[in-house]
């Protein structure tokens, strides 16, 4: 079969896009060798590779997770069920943290790194900072390794749950995109979200801030003298969490993403804030 008769067969069935990127994605296709290289012969098994995600795609399961890779700030990643799907949304915490750190030689914690997106990025837009990845999850954190390694940089790992406790050492900025759905509403959310993403990357407790309360509370025993945070929001969260901030946080700021929803809320350790232990 080429791969002409491919798109031509599953285009039917996905649509246009969901085929270039199932097809491309699964034989490592540029954009221009998918164009122009309709007449390519695809192997036996690459087909029945690709005709096998197109069904369990039919099925409901994310196409990234059908592929097993996915673009984020331009750059590749490794996915799987043991993590979330990255989501354009989070380019904008990744954005205000780099316009924090710069090029300076800055110490970094991302607290519930998943895939490791938010690390990875910030690693390789901030040659000089040192980015540390927590998680609870040891398959999310051997993914969040090996999209460092992809993009050829370094990330220090810890496993730790947050809610419970802290990763030692102290930091100059502390970003994170905690799980922030409500539990009653999971069960609403579409069902190539609920069936397949992890519940523990989604499930933010009754009112979906459990995590915000708990890292409003610990940032300060792990933050330096005026040290940063940026936290990505729910849709309709960022000026309630800003308020969660408020109290060991100065100069609050609430980032719109690319649609206009407010989606990253940022503040400055009070000085007074600067405390040992927990």
């Amino acid at each position: 079969m080429v791969i002409n008769d491919l798109k031509k067969e599953l285009s039917s069935q996905l649509g246009g896009r969901d085929t270039e990127l199932l097809i491309s994605g699964l034989l490592k296709l540029t954009v221009t060798e998918y164009a122009l290289g309709g007449k390519k012969n695809v192997s036996e098994n690459d087909c029945n590779k690709i005709l096998g995600a197109a069904k369990r795609i039919k099925n409901g399961e994310p196409l990234q997770y059908a592929v097993g890779t996915t673009e984020f700030m331009s750059l590749p990643f490794f996915v799987s069920p043991a993590v979330l799907i990255p989501r354009p949304d989070t380019e904008t915490l990744v954005e205000k943290a780099i316009s924090e750190i710069g090029d300076r030689s800055l110490s970094v914690l991302d607290i519930g790194t998943g895939s490791g997106c938010v690390a990875v990025s910030i690693s390789v837009y901030c040659k000089n900072a040192e980015v540390t990845a927590v998680d609870i999850s040891e398959a999310a954190l051997e993914t969040a390794g090996r999209n460092a390694a992809a993009n050829r940089t370094e990330i220090k790992l810890i496993k730790c749950d947050i809610l419970n406790g802290i990763p030692s050492g102290s930091y100059d900025v502390i970003v994170s995109n905690p799980p922030y759905i409500e539990t009653e509403a999971i069960k609403n959310l579409d069902r190539n979200v609920r069936d397949f993403e992890p519940h523990t990357a989604l499930d933010g407790g009754a009112d979906g801030l459990d995590f915000y309360r708990r890292i409003a509370a610990a940032a300060p025993h792990m933050l330096k003298r005026e040290g940063f945070i940026a936290l990505e929001t729910g849709y309709d969260q960022a000026r309630t969490v800003a308020k969660l901030l408020e109290e060991s946080f100065t100069d609050i700021e609430i980032t719109k993403d690319l649609c206009g929803v407010e989606r990253v809320v940022s503040g400055r350790l009070k000085n007074s804030e600067i405390i040992s232990g927990v």
